[in-house]
């Protein structure tokens, strides 16, 4: 056994507290990364949701139509408050697709709806819902908007957590808070979203968009 050598007790109980330290440097990073990662992901997950609704809603808004004499084509918006939140509500008549279909003399087709979005009341501790209600029959636009969106073509629930909903719309020269196309005899010229969403304690977070309408 002459010539061979081994590691003494001391340094075995060098290289031990050395993996240690290493270790619980390790966990300390990983357990600051995963909390860290949690407090991102709740905030990721409104900005992810308001991109999606502020998408559809504006593809929707901009295609609104409305004709004169035409009583169930225009856009009516009701400026509404509930406990310091607005609630503002929106329906409107659209096109949302003007593709005529070519070849067919005098045939013209296109998916006419009847759209309203409106917050209802969520489930407790769970915020408002935003409701998209659609109907392609042609009823009067100002039907109040639970009455219609039953039938084939349904009700949909596009946001939770949602904390209220501003809308305001522009005449060319002012921004105001209602609109109705019957007594404008027209459509506004753009209509401006503030959607606020709850973050993960609750704190109300605002987001924008403004909507041109390419008929107005």
């Amino acid at each position: 056994m002459k010539g061979e050598e081994g590691f003494t007790l001391v340094e075995m109980v060098v290289a031990m507290v050395i993996l240690a330290v290493l270790l619980v440097t390790a966990y300390g990073v990983f357990s600051s990364s995963y909390s860290a990662l949690h407090r991102v992901n709740p905030a990721r997950d409104i900005y992810h949701t308001a991109r999606v609704v502020l998408d559809r809603m504006t593809e929707e808004i901009q295609s609104a139509y409305y004709g004169t004499g035409l009583g169930y084509t225009g856009l009516v918006g009701k400026d509404y408050e509930e406990d310091g939140a607005p609630m503002d509500s929106l329906t409107f008549s659209t096109m949302a697709n003007f593709d005529w279909i070519k070849g067919v003399e005098g045939v013209r087709e296109s998916d006419f709806l009847k759209i309203s979005y409106r917050l209802v009341k969520g489930e407790e501790e769970e915020g408002k819902v935003l409701i998209r209600r659609q109907d392609p029959a042609f009823g009067p636009l100002e039907d109040d908007p639970e009455e219609f969106g039953s039938g084939a073509r349904g009700t949909f629930h596009l946001a939770d957590g949602v904390w209220g909903m501003d809308l305001r719309y522009f005449d060319g020269k002012d921004w105001v808070e209602e609109w109705n196309s019957t007594e404008e005899e027209r459509l506004p010229r753009a209509v401006e979203i503030r959607l606020i969403l709850e973050t993960d304690d609750g704190t109300p977070h605002p987001f924008y968009a403004i909507v041109p309408i390419e008929a107005s």
